[in-house]
């Protein structure tokens, strides 16, 4: 997105802040959504303070912003207030507006499948509950 250009006196932080947010606003940007490992979040799992900074410039826009990740436990490393909703478990499980929204597949309808997968010798790798308990499928 391309911000028109905007003269300031005196350079002021606040002008520019406000310039911002006000190009944000004359965008038809509704939502950003970004995957977090290697995109969001750093290498190392860390949020970067300008990462963070222009998160918080397009809500104050009024821009909602979310993320999209196969992790099912995502908030030890995404700061939550970043966003407004959640998209998890590849979307399996998502939030938005203090909903939960669930599309999962119960066990014992997965177990087979995947058993056919490990026999067949590809990789498994599956999460079955909220408590992150791992069961064996043998």
């Amino acid at each position: 997105m391309r911000i028109p250009p905007v003269y300031y006196r005196d350079g002021g932080r606040k002008l520019k802040e406000e310039a911002l947010i006000m190009g944000l606003r004359s965008t038809n940007i509704k939502m950003i959504v970004t995957d977090l490992d290697d995109t969001f979040l750093r290498r190392d799992k860390t949020v970067s303070e300008y990462t963070a900074d222009i998160f918080r410039r397009c809500q104050r826009a009024g821009i909602k912003t979310a993320f999209a990740t196969a992790r099912g436990h995502p908030e030890k490393v995404a700061p939550m207030e970043l966003f407004n909703g959640r998209i998890m478990c590849n979307g399996a499980v998502m939030t938005a507006d203090g909903e939960i929204y669930r599309q999962t597949i119960p066990y014992h309808e997965a177990r087979p499948l995947l058993l056919a997968c490990i026999r067949r010798g590809l990789h498994v790798s599956s999460q079955f509950d909220d408590t992150r308990t791992r069961k064996s499928l043998t």
